[in-house]
Formats: structure tokens, C-alpha cells, sequence
């Protein structure tokens, strides 16, 4: 049965990665979100504000923040295919421990 105790903690394991993952997930998207909303305020109240070479400094910095969000939203597709995999995997080793599981009982 030690196998199965070892089973047991790996699972235990990925669970908790994909925990850590959701967490992290949630705070990207927070992020972006919040990233959004400054670069819809910030458009219109820069170009407003702006004259001449200003107008300038606010399109760059609107697209400083929009490359962050590009950025941001890349990192939140990577762990949740991180965090899709990892499912899968756990998945995966479930399925086969509940047929070993099967077979010592039927066997």
C-alpha cells in the first residue's frame, strides 16, 4: 500500500498547484481588468488634456499600457494551459489508480 500512499500525495500535490494556478489565474485577470479600464480612461482624458507633443507622450504611454495588457492576458492563456495539463494529469492518474483499486478488489 505504499504505492498508494505515494498516489496520494502526488495527487495531493497537483490539487494544490492547480490551486496556486486558479489564484494566480484570478490575479492576472484582475490585472488585466484593471489595466483596461485605466487605458479607457486614459485615451480620452489624455488626448483631451493633451497639446502638441503631449498628444504624443499620451499615445505612448496608451500603448505602454496596452502592451502590458497583451502581456498580461499572454501570461493568464499560459497557466490556465498549465493548469489544463496539470488537470488532465491528475485526471489521468486517478483513472488508473481506481482501476488498480478495481482490480485488487475484484481480484
Amino acid at each position: 500500500m505504499e504505492w498508494l500512499e505515494e498516489l496520494e500525495t502526488r495527487v495531493r500535490e497537483a490539487a494544490e498547484r492547480l490551486g496556486e494556478l486558479r489564484e494566480e489565474n484570478q490575479s492576472l485577470q484582475e490585472r488585466v481588468d484593471e489595466l483596461e479600464t485605466k487605458l479607457t480612461v486614459a485615451i480620452p482624458a489624455n488626448l483631451e488634456a493633451a497639446e502638441g507633443s503631449e498628444v504624443a507622450d499620451a499615445r505612448e504611454e496608451n500603448e505602454a499600457l496596452r502592451e502590458q495588457i497583451a502581456n498580461l492576458e499572454l501570461k493568464l492563456a499560459r497557466a490556465e494551459e498549465i493548469a489544463a495539463r496539470e488537470r488532465e494529469e491528475i485526471r489521468g492518474r486517478v483513472e488508473r489508480l481506481s482501476r488498480q483499486l478495481e482490480g485488487l478488489i475484484q481480484g
